[in-house]
């Protein structure tokens, strides 16, 4: 695989999903085929809701479960599918619910599924208000299925048999007030899984046991549950309740979802496209679910003032937006002039995408089509990304780099893993480093320039590491070598960056990921120098099992001025910054906040779990010359 270095913009991918909803123009048609679809999977139980009178919450799906309204539910509000009045049912947060009587085919006790659509704006005289509700009591132990909501916009999906209940639950502010959600619940208990879905996508899953649930005489209940007072209650409307005696596959679930919803965003890639027919221009390509209505001209309902993309000086001239070209069925290409203002971009698409079947984008699913287009795709630009002098990526045989004394590999690693590409640089491919055995990976020789102003030559390489403590002398180096016109100096040492020393002796010292490490090389402009990557191993191996050694990938010598962000919100990844010591990583956390403050990128010591012990290091900032102040600045 060959390695690709972007140098004048970075690019950050960002994959998202854009759940949409309807079509108001096409009503009567998407209801019908949401209809269309709940019964081709042969639904147990389907409540349409599109009564507008009495008290018989009528099952469609030919199976004679009818319910009944309890209390005062208004039979006149208006669903998702169908905005016509009648088409939903609105509970007021009082004393509103479906009943179905008690029948043994809701009694279900190895593999069940429900789905129905749901808009909630608040929850009344509680924080948990019952959604779905088939037990004894309000007792767990009497539960053989059910979800609730919570205040706080989180579901609760529940089960249980003889041994207690188990319960699987979404984040907080899974369910947003005033947007409509299409949610569904699955339990197999022969697989031994339950999983939750909201809009066609799994939201949480986890494992419940393969005993059967109990089971009771008892109603099911939506929406509300008039046995115990204690819970709170829906102020909301429910549409399209369907159950099924099987469980759901998850294609399933999205095909339900699908259904009736317009084009969606699946990914986001980008790529940059250079002198093709004479002219440099950047492009991102976007998959939808479905083919737009695209003529590749202003008469399809896709085009070039559909692509909105606004920077740090407000929106850009829509005239920068080249071209778009169907590359498949369902993906487009979108072309666009390089943007040279230093800065964050957001790319946007709508609002008044349609795909071939005429359904349109509703950007959050409120029923509202016309709104603010939905951003897709952040990027950045920097101010200078300056010159990469050399780089080394070991992906071929003929490298020039040498090894002293052994030790060191490149090649295809079975441990440890690559930063890029198939190769890398390691004290040992397959396994842990030999002790006692000192060795160097040396550099091809490389003539550095001078510098001008504030220019900076810099060494930078991504490493990743796992070192025995032993004695405290398992180290890692980086050291330079200068030619004096006869012949090259001994070796000197730039920086220590790894160091089995820094915590306690007898302790490993490790890198969680791959940690991007730079070391100030202008000292030595306008001579020619060799580094060396020193690895020193001692006779002691106190961590035994966990001594993969150093990896190294991606080396590089760069010229430029290190450039540091008015605001450094970490969205163009590591731009100038380093870490001494690994550790540090820069992305989207998963752990910890679990989400950045601002954007998608954080700086973290771990971005998915516990930072490694043992092993300091900092976080580095490019250089910053700071001005003069005066008076009582």
């Amino acid at each position: 695989m060959k390695k690709v270095r972007i140098i004048s913009i970075v690019l950050r991918a960002v994959c998202i999903w854009i759940f949409i909803s309807s079509n108001l123009y096409a009503d009567s048609f998407r209801k019908a085929e949401y209809r269309d679809a709940v019964l081709s999977f042969s639904p147990l139980l389907y409540c349409e809701l599109d009564e507008i009178e009495g008290i018989e919450a009528v099952d469609s799906s030919g199976n004679g479960l009818t319910g009944i309204f309890g209390g005062q539910p208004n039979l006149l509000a208006s669903g998702l599918l169908d905005s016509s009045e009648g088409s939903a049912a609105a509970f007021a947060g009082i004393e509103d619910y479906i009943e179905f009587a008690d029948d043994g085919r809701l009694d279900l006790r190895r593999q069940l599924s429900f789905t129905f659509w749901l808009k909630m704006e608040s929850i009344n005289g509680g924080t948990v208000a019952p959604l779905v509700y088939k037990a004894l009591s309000n007792d767990s132990a009497t539960r053989t299925y059910g979800l609730f909501l919570y205040s706080d916009g989180r579901l609760h999906f529940f089960s249980t048999d003889t041994s207690g209940q188990q319960n699987i639950d979404s984040p907080a502010g899974t369910i947003v007030p005033g947007k409509w959600y299409h949610i569904a619940g699955v339990i197999d208990r022969n697989a031994g899984t339950m999983n939750l879905y909201v809009n066609g996508t799994k939201k949480t899953s986890g494992s419940v046991r393969i005993s059967d649930t109990v089971s009771h005489a008892a109603p099911l209940y939506l929406s509300g549950y008039p046995v115990f007072t204690g819970w709170g209650r829906l102020n909301g409307t429910f549409d399209e309740f369907s159950l099924y005696d099987y469980a759901l596959t998850e294609e399933q679930v999205f095909d339900l979802h699908d259904a009736i919803t317009g084009p969606m965003v699946v990914a986001v890639t980008s790529e940059r496209l250079i002198n093709i027919t004479e002219q440099d221009f950047d492009s991102i390509s976007i998959l939808f679910s479905d083919p737009l209505d695209f003529t590749g001209d202003e008469t399809g309902s896709f085009w070039l003032d559909d692509i909105q993309i606004v920077g740090p000086q407000g929106a850009v001239d829509p005239n920068q937006i080249i071209d778009i070209i169907q590359i498949d069925d369902s993906e487009y290409q979108v072309q666009f002039l390089p943007q040279v203002i230093p800065g964050r971009y957001s790319f946007s698409i709508g609002p008044n995408l349609t795909d071939i079947n005429g359904y349109a984008m509703d950007q959050d699913q409120d029923g509202t089509l016309g709104e603010p287009s939905v951003d897709v795709f952040v990027f950045t630009v920097l101010a200078h990304r300056g010159e990469i002098l050399f780089y080394e990526g070991f992906e071929y045989a003929d490298t020039n780099w040498l090894i002293d004394n052994g030790v060191w590999q490149i090649g295809i690693p079975s441990s440890g893993g690559t930063r890029s590409g198939d190769n890398v640089a390691a004290t040992n491919l397959t396994g842990y480093y030999p002790l006692q055995t000192d060795s160097r990976l040396i550099s091809p020789s490389v003539a550095l320039p001078s510098v001008v102003g504030d220019e900076q030559l810099e060494l930078r390489f991504w490493h990743w590491f796992d070192y025995d403590g032993g004695d405290g002398n398992d180290k890692g180096y980086v050291q330079i070598s200068v030619w004096d016109g006869s012949g090259w100096s001994s070796w000197s040492t730039l920086a220590t960056p790894v160091d089995a020393h820094e915590g306690d002796s007898y302790e490993r010292t490790y890198n969680s990921s791959w940690s991007r490490c730079a070391m100030d090389l202008t000292a030595y402009e306008d001579q020619r120098i060799r580094l060396a990557f020193y690895h020193v191993a001692s006779s002691q191996d106190s961590y035994d099992g966990s001594r993969s050694g150093w990896y190294i990938d991606d080396v590089e010598l760069w010229q430029g001025i290190p450039q540091m962000p008015a605001l450094e919100d970490f969205e163009a990844g590591w731009g100038d910054w380093s870490a001494n010591h690994g550790v540090w990583q820069i992305g989207e956390p998963t752990s910890g906040p679990g989400a950045a403050y601002d954007g998608i990128s954080v700086a973290a010591t771990h971005l998915g779990g516990n930072y490694p012990s043992q092993t300091d290091s900092q976080l580095i900032s490019p250089v910053v010359n700071l001005p003069a102040v005066a008076g009582d600045e």
